[in-house]
C-alpha cells in the first residue's frame, strides 16, 4: 500500500514539474546574487547596469515555451524560481514560470 501511495505522489509531482515552462520576455540569470543585483539595478532605475548584466549574459530576457525542471519553488515571500533546461540552472523571476494544468 505504500509504494502505492508513493508511487502516485511520485507520478503527480512529476506531471506538474515536467507542464513547468518560461514565460516570454520574462528575466532570469544564472546566479542568485546576479538576480539580486538585477532587482536592485531595476528598483533604482540603473538602466546602464541592467544593460550591462544583458550585454554580459549574466542575465537575460527568456524565450517563452521552454519546458524547465523545478528546483526550487518560490515561497511565500520570495520572488524568484531556481529551474533547469538542458543541465543549466537558472534563477527565474516569479512571473517567469507557469505550471501547466
Amino acid at each position: 500500500m505504500k509504494r502505492i501511495v508513493l508511487a502516485a505522489a511520485i507520478l503527480a509531482t512529476s506531471v506538474s514539474v515536467g507542464a513547468a515552462e518560461t514565460v516570454e520576455d520574462k528575466i532570469a540569470c544564472m546566479k542568485q546574487e546576479w538576480f539580486d543585483d538585477f532587482v536592485k539595478f531595476s528598483a533604482a532605475d540603473d538602466m546602464a547596469s541592467v544593460q550591462a548584466y544583458l550585454d554580459s549574459r549574466k542575465c537575460l530576457q527568456m524565450k517563452g515555451g521552454l519546458k524547465v525542471t523545478v528546483i526550487e519553488y518560490p515561497g511565500t515571500l520570495s520572488g524568484q524560481w531556481l529551474v533547469a533546461h538542458k543541465g543549466q540552472k537558472f534563477v527565474a523571476q516569479r512571473e517567469g514560470i507557469k505550471l501547466g494544468d
